[in-house]
């Protein structure tokens, strides 16, 4: 009975625990950048022959030594220990058992002894026994492979053969002959490993004319088995297997004849099997007719090679032999890599249940059954696993734990996606990585990163590393998506050759259809999208950027974009010539087609890119050309390189942590904004880029194709500047605060907050619209020249020298008015004859001023649109959509741009307003409320005793103020306002168009270019301007200035509230003419930096060498050249008719690199004198004339006659400001709801007496009316008694009546 109470008791604790775990929140942190490079793999495992020990090499960045760390541990299998043999491990050759088991050989990364030569090659030799290492010198050759003989005392070991000095070639390079044909040597080593003071012995075997890749021994036949190699794959032949017998080393013999390259080359238990991993390099020979990597076996007796795995429909990656003839193989399938096995002596091929993931490295014990792997997940580090059988593998013991830091990270959480190619409706795979705690979310930022290869695949596999990222990038807040496209091996021979002959453009399509296939389903934000990859990877990354403009970043990372230069410079050729489907010269327009070099000035993207210095697989030269192609493109580009590095950075672990710190920097910068604008900016890119390519070859200048491209990009502009605008204000905007004293109801406050938006909308179209007035009116003042020549157009008189003359749109020329116009046309190739008129659009002086002037009727009609179509070149095309009538709310068809900029592009403006939000966002003190009710008896007759008794008091002191109230005046008007006048000349005769058209239009014809009667009318456009500006602005900032409110908690004194409005003008003034100076100082400096062309040629003079390329040279003023400044100036002159002699020289006036810095030096006291006036108008054409007003002198205030016009435009060409403050006004909108003031006065008798007379009748009626209460209040007694002295109280309380009710009397 006790036994079964305790194990009820135990029964109901666990019962307990396992509840409360439920409820346990298990909080893992993610994922950081440096964490992330800190990752553990494992190179090698390896058996010992006695099944005791199993050797492991890890490997970690090492960051102090700017290198990897390799270290060789020892794994007691009995005892569970691991013990540390050396970080001292060159990688080029894996460590070797002794046949007893107890030593292993390795190659060290370098020998320290100070007795050698650094030349000198060592291997080292560690004894399990004694745990000390052994070095063994072999020489000067570099190792390639080495491998035991059938006893601890020998090693064979092949090296590379050492080139004899030539002094016929001295230090000339023979390519062919010293770079490609290698040769190798093969030794034996000799020693004693019991007695290490014994000297060495090294024989030669003989020398085989290729390089040796892997060497074993075997002792069925005394044999000596290897594999060749070069350092290009360019001929498969060159990858065999051979042997030597070592009973007649002379002979060399072949094993294998086929276009595999072998690998991972083991022996069977018993020696006379050889067992070899196919990995995969197909030719154009295909004589060996493989796809995905398979396992072979040749039998060494006779030569039979039999193929395991054979009804195996994905990859091999890895396999091992046991002890009881089977093969344990490592198989992909898929995203997954699985354990599965044959026996040697049938085909069946069996799967092993294990976990979902991948296994790797897996090793068996030649003499046990113990079996030894690697194994991650995307959710599970990768560590060493150890299992007696394979029976265990679904639960295999973990022997290593570098990674553990990995299982207390919130790893991202993964998925395995699909969906079809829309063409061939082909099955794809890929994976998905969500952001942690984001799993199965919608409308995320994708980042695609592309696998290398093509032949491998992205795999359910945690191997962080610089090229392997998505969990890094997950963790950052990307969905990462990795596709598994065409080529991908895991899925089938065909899908892995379907590529050939279209390597990029189908795997391009397969990505971009998952792409879809994620907007689709709502997982990915269309609007920020970005794409990467390495090597292959990185190829298809540049092709995709010129396939698509809807990438917002790209990076590319040792992708080539030219696949011809790349073959001949790659080491491994022969997979290009593959995947092209022969040799350049055999398909050149596939190479061509393939290639994103040919397609580059379709990016769009921000392209990052990074190689090695001295990558050979995919050539550093093809990242250089990457690089300068986008710059000539003006994309944003960024190249790095890393010193010494080769394709896969295995040199320096700082290289690839700097490669993604680059990368995720690239991608904050552009990859994780939305696209909202980009798309819009690259779909009008590409109509404006169309409207460029497709025009044919025209000669007419007026025709539309020639500035269809610069007035949509005007329009583009139009739009952005105004969605900018109005974004950056709306911020502001939202940043105001209301203030109110008391909460303001809700009808109030939405009309309130209407009023605001109304102003709002107003002020920014002001200021945006005063933006455009001001850069159109500077650039026509000063003339610039139009590059398509629709305002000048030039001319090369016999001299050689470049001249100008303004252009005409009917009776209207570009030299008076920007405005002139005609509809735009289009003409045949001779540009004589019309052929259409493009309805609602014109030609003007400046593309601006023509797009101003027309409308988008045409855009709206396919029929239109198509017409316009036929008239570009055919083989360009693009399909457009109309325009949509019925999304036009305030404008219509035939509205003018202008009248779509002068309401700031906007179709409608929507605003509401929360009261909720501002009801919770004041958070109100208190609250008052009323409410109806019957008030009651006692109630009445205490108010109504109030009201009597307080009525006199109350009406004195009201009377008083009615009076007062009644002496204002019933209406009042603003309480401050602003006044002002502009300068005389603004008002003049000298700023309108009659005298600016007669300036230009009276004039001879004058052959000295610097003769004021040239630059005349351009001047007084300018000053024109200026006096326009100015008033605008004025005007634009003074509705602004009214609209501002003026909040004081209390009635602010007349003295003060005068003094503060004066400081409120002065800012106001001293604001807006900051505002307009700092404007005109940036066109003025801007147009001088970008040395525009002045159409007078005031700051450059063209001239035609005899090349007939036309020059330009700097103008220059006295000692002053437009080159380095625009202020150079000289006095303005009126010439004869032959340009040398000086006939007057106009006062005041200049002549300057620019027409505006001419004007700003200038002053205006020759048009204050009539006579300077006449003598002006006297040197133009006599038959026009005008009778002109000379400014007054008495109407300058501030100015004189000598003010320079900077001086006026410094002063906002303001004569006087007046302002004044209205108190009446200011008290009346304030309307405070209680005044209280104090004052010191003697009362009058009639006041006292008053006064008084009102108190005691107000205190009789109060006692009238309480007293019998009271008395009533007092007979209410509960308990009474008839005591005398009870009765004596009762007398005296009724006297006490008695006598009250006398007085009362």
């Amino acid at each position: 009975m006790k036994s079964i109470v305790v194990m009820l008791i135990q029964l109901y604790l666990l019962l307990l625990l396992q509840i409360l775990s439920c409820f346990s929140i298990e909080t893992k942190s993610k994922l950081n950048f440096d964490e992330f490079f800190n990752y553990t793999t494992f190179p090698l495992l390896k058996f010992s022959s006695t099944g005791r020990h199993l050797l492991i090499q890890t490997k970690r960045p090492s960051w102090n030594t700017n290198s990897y760390e390799n270290t060789l541990w020892l794994y007691d299998i009995r005892n569970q220990t691991k013990k540390f043999i050396t970080t001292n491990l060159r990688t080029s050759i894996q460590p070797q058992w002794s046949p007893s088991g107890n030593y292993i050989v390795f190659l060290p990364k370098n020998h320290s002894s100070i007795n050698k030569q650094q030349s000198e090659e060592y291997i080292y030799l560690y004894s399990l026994h004694s745990d000390t290492v052994l070095p063994i010198q072999i020489g000067i050759e570099t190792p390639l492979a080495l491998t035991w003989s059938n006893n601890d005392s020998s090693i064979y070991l092949a090296v590379k053969s050492i080139e004899e000095e030539n002094d016929l070639w001295k230090d000339v390079i023979q390519y062919r002959e010293n770079v490609i044909r290698k040769t190798s040597i093969i030794y034996r080593i000799d020693f004693n490993s019991n007695n290490h003071s014994l000297p060495v012995q090294k024989s030669l075997i003989r020398n085989v004319s290729f390089l040796i890749n892997q060497l074993l021994y075997t002792p069925f036949g005394e044999k000596l088995i290897f594999s060749s190699a070069s350092v290009i794959i360019e001929n498969l032949d060159d990858f065999e297997l051979y042997f030597i017998d070592l009973r007649n080393i002379s002979a060399l013999s072949k094993l294998t004849n086929n276009e595999i390259v072998e690998t991972a080359l083991q022996l069977s238990i018993d020696g006379q099997h050889l067992f070899f991993l196919a990995w995969h390099r197909s030719s154009n020979k295909k004589r060996f007719n493989d796809t995905q990597n398979r396992v072979y076996s040749i039998n060494l007796a006779n030569g039979i090679i039999t193929r395991f795995g054979e009804h195996f429909d994905g990859s091999i990656e890895g396999y091992t032999i046991t002890s009881d003839a089977r093969v344990y193989i490592l198989g992909q399938l898929g995203t997954e890599i699985q354990v599965y096995s044959q026996k040697l002596s049938t085909k069946d091929l069996i799967h092993h249940s294990g976990w979902n993931g991948t296994y790797e490295s897996i090793v068996s014990s030649y003499n046990h059954r113990s079996i030894a792997f690697v194994y991650s997940s995307l959710r599970k580090p990768m560590e060493v696993y150890f299992i007696d059988t394979m029976s265990q593998l679904i639960s295999a013991k973990v022997i290593t734990n570098e990674n553990y830091l990995f299982t207390q990270r919130n790893l991202p959480k993964t998925k395995v996606y699909n969906w079809r190619n829309e063409e061939d409706h082909r099955l794809i795979e890929g994976l998905l990585h969500y952001p942690p705690e984001k799993f199965q979310s919608k409308n995320l930022p994708l980042l695609v990163l592309i696998h290398s290869g093509p032949y491998a695949a992205s795999l359910n596999r945690l191997n962080l590393a610089w090229n392997n990222w998505a969990t890094l990038a997950a963790s950052e807040g990307w969905l990462v998506f990795e596709p598994n496209y065409r080529g991908s091996t895991g899925y089938g021979n065909r899908f892995l050759s379907e590529i050939r002959a279209k390597p990029l453009s189908l795997p391009g399509k397969d990505i971009l259809c998952g792409i879809d296939q994620l907007i689709k389903d709502g997982l990915v934000d269309p609007y920020k999208l970005a794409v990467g990859g390495f090597s292959y990877g990185g190829i298809l990354t540049n092709w995709l950027i010129t396939q698509t403009k809807r990438f917002n970043v790209a990076l590319s990372a040792a992708g080539a974009v030219d696949l011809t230069s790349t073959w001949g410079m790659m080491d491994i050729p022969e997979l290009i010539s593959y995947l092209y489907g022969g040799f350049p010269w055999e398909v050149p327009h596939i190479y061509q087609n393939e290639a994103p070099i040919y397609h580059l000035d379709k990016v769009r993207t921000p392209t990052h890119i990074v190689t090695g210095e001295n990558d050979v697989r995919v050539p550093t030269s093809q990242s250089y050309i990457l690089e300068r192609g986008l710059r000539y493109l003006d994309i944003p580009v960024k190249l790095i390189t890393f010193p010494k590095g080769g394709h896969s950075l295995s040199i320096n672990p700082w290289h690839g942590k700097i490669k993604v710190r680059e990368e995720l920097k690239w991608l904050q910068q552009y990859g994780n904004q939305s696209m909202s604008r980009n798309k819009s900016n690259n779909s009008e890119r590409h109509k404006s880029t169309y409207l460029y390519n497709a025009r044919p070859t025209i000669s007419s200048a007026g025709d539309f194709r020639v500035s269809a491209s610069a007035m949509f990009q005007a329009l583009n502009a139009s739009c952005q500047l105004s969605n900018q605008t109005i974004s950056n204000r709306l911020t502001q905007f939202y940043s105001s605060q209301y203030v109110s004293a008391s909460v303001t109801p809700v009808q109030v406050l939405q009309s309130q907050t209407q009023a605001f938006v109304a102003q709002f909308i107003s002020s920014i179209t002001h200021d945006f619209l005063l933006s455009i007035s001001t850069i159109r009116k500077t650039t026509q003042s000063n003339s610039l020249l139009a590059g398509q020549f629709t305002n000048y157009y030039l001319y090369t008189p016999s001299n050689n020298y470049v001249d100008s003359y303004s252009q005409s749109y009917g009776n209207c020329n570009c030299a008076s008015s920007a405005t002139c116009s005609l509809a735009s046309l289009i003409y045949d190739s001779k540009g004589s004859k019309v052929l259409f008129i493009v309805p609602g659009m014109y030609i003007a002086c400046y593309t601006i001023e023509a797009l101003l002037q027309s409308n988008l009727q045409c855009f709206y009609n396919e029929t239109c649109i198509n017409q316009i179509q036929s008239y570009f070149t055919k083989y360009l095309s693009m399909n457009l959509t109309t325009l949509d009538v019925s999304l036009l709310v305030q404008f219509h068809m035939n509205s003018t741009i202008e009248d779509l900029v002068n309401e700031f592009m906007v179709e409608e403006w929507n605003s509401s307003t929360i009261y909720e939000g501002y009801y919770k966002e004041c958070q109100p003190s208190k609250c008052s409320y009323s409410y109806q009710a019957k008030n009651d008896l006692i109630y009445i007759i205490t108010t109504v005793i109030g009201l009597v008794g307080g009525l006199i008091t109350v009406l004195k002191l009201i009377i008083p103020r009615l009076v007062k109230m009644m002496r204002r005046k019933k209406e009042q008007t603003k309480s401050e306002t602003v006044n002002y006048t502009l300068h005389q000349v603004c008002t003049s005769i000298f700023v309108t168009d009659s005298w600016i058209s007669y300036l230009y239009n009276a004039r001879p014809t004058i052959s000295s270019a610097g003769d004021f009667r040239v630059s005349a009318s351009a001047m007084f456009q300018a000053l024109n301007a200026s006096c326009q500006l100015s008033n605008q602005t004025i005007s634009n900032r003074l509705t602004q200035f009214y609209s501002s409110q003026y909040v004081s908690a209390s009635v602010t004194p007349v003295q003060v509230l005068q003094s503060q409005t004066q400081a409120f003008v002065a800012q106001f003034i001293s604001s807006i003419t900051h505002d307009f100076l700092l404007s005109i100082s940036t066109i003025r400096k801007t147009t001088q930096s970008n040395s525009l062309l002045a159409g007078q040629f005031t700051n450059y003079y063209l001239y035609t060498p005899s090349n007939n390329y036309v020059d330009s040279y700097s103008q220059s003023y006295g000692n002053c050249n437009c080159a380095s400044s625009a202020t150079c100036s000289l006095a303005s002159l009126i010439y004869d008719s032959k340009g040398s002699k000086v006939l007057f020289i106009v006062p005041g006036m200049y002549i300057a690199c620019y027409t505006i810095e001419a004007l700003l030096q200038s002053n205006l006291q020759c048009f204050y004198n009539e006579t300077c006036i006449n003598q002006i108008q006297s040197y133009f054409t006599k038959y026009l004339s005008m009778n002109l007003t000379t400014l007054d002198v008495s109407l300058l205030v501030q100015f004189h006659m000598n003010s320079t016009i900077e001086d006026l435009v410094n002063e906002f060409m303001v004569e006087e400001w007046n302002s004044s403050t209205i108190y009446e006004g200011y008290y009346k909108e304030c309307q405070p709801s209680k005044c209280s003031y104090s004052y010191q006065t003697k009362n009058g008798l009639i006041y006292i007496i008053t006064t008084v007379i009102g108190l005691v009748g107000g205190l009789i009626t109060v006692l009238k009316l309480t007293i019998p209460r009271l008395v009533e209040l007092m007979r209410r007694k509960k308990e009474e008694t008839r005591s005398e002295t009870g009765t004596t109280k009762f007398k005296n309380k009724s006297r006490f009546v008695i006598q009250m009710s006398t007085l009362m009397r």
